[in-house]
């Protein structure tokens, strides 16, 4: 099935189901540098004055990396409610209000035709 839409479109045969890798490598990445970032923060504290603006401009950019990690893991996780959102409301028979199977066509209850 084609992607329809922009960025927006939302259906559950067009998302994957599985947590994508890119943000939490993202995440991983950017607590790396963050990590390093702080020693090397360390040493141009302690020892050599010179270590300090390199030191603070690496931690930014991991902060800047972690947020936007996040920013997609939180993207991710709404859209996945979302589609699960969908699923049940699609299921549910607007006359007599009860849970079909997501792929019904018909009511188990009453018969009446499902909303596609």
């Amino acid at each position: 099935m084609s992607k329809k839409g922009g960025d927006d479109h939302i259906c559950p045969d067009c998302v994957p189901e599985e947590q994508p890798i890119a943000p939490i490598m993202l995440m991983a990445v950017g607590g790396m540098i963050a990590f390093f970032a702080f020693f090397l923060g360390l040493v141009g504290a302690i020892a050599v004055g010179g270590f300090l603006a390199p030191s603070a401009i690496a931690f930014v950019v991991a902060m800047l990396m972690i947020i936007a990690g996040y920013m997609m893991n939180k993207k991710h996780r709404i859209r996945k409610h979302e589609i699960m959102h969908m699923k049940l409301e699609k299921a549910k028979c607007s006359y007599c209000g009860t849970q079909n199977e997501p792929d019904a066509r018909r009511c188990d209850s009453c018969g009446a035709p499902l909303k596609d």
